[in-house]
């Protein structure tokens, strides 16, 4: 049987929680026996330019995407929303590892209720 081929994708502006993040990403890679394309990381704290990850999935022919949590694509759900609707005519899936919210994304909406 082919192995899944994924591409690991990464954005933030922490690189202690990039690193741990692309370790856990790694690890579940490597659990199911997943072939690692590309790993992409993005040091910004915006969201990157999802229409060069949706193009790079294209190319490399990969079958799924592995990211941390789900806002590390966009903290925007309209945003997530279409980049998952374009990432799946390409037949390709995203697997968030965790399905919390990033601690970036909870601190910057506590911080606007205080």
């Amino acid at each position: 049987m082919a192995k899944m081929r994924v591409v690991i994708y990464l954005r933030g502006d922490n690189d202690g929680r990039l690193d741990d993040s692309e370790k856990q990403c790694g690890e579940q890679a490597e659990r199911f026996g997943w072939q690692v394309l590309e790993v992409i990381r993005h040091k910004v704290a915006a969201p990157g330019n999802l229409s060069q990850l949706v193009m790079k999935v294209s190319k490399l022919r990969a079958q799924m995407i592995v990211t941390d949590t789900l806002d590390m694509l966009s903290p925007d759900p309209a945003i997530r929303d279409g980049f998952m609707e374009a990432i799946e005519r390409q037949r390709c899936i995203v697997h968030p590892v965790n399905m919390r919210r990033s601690e970036e994304h909870t601190s910057e909406l506590q911080s606007h209720h205080d």
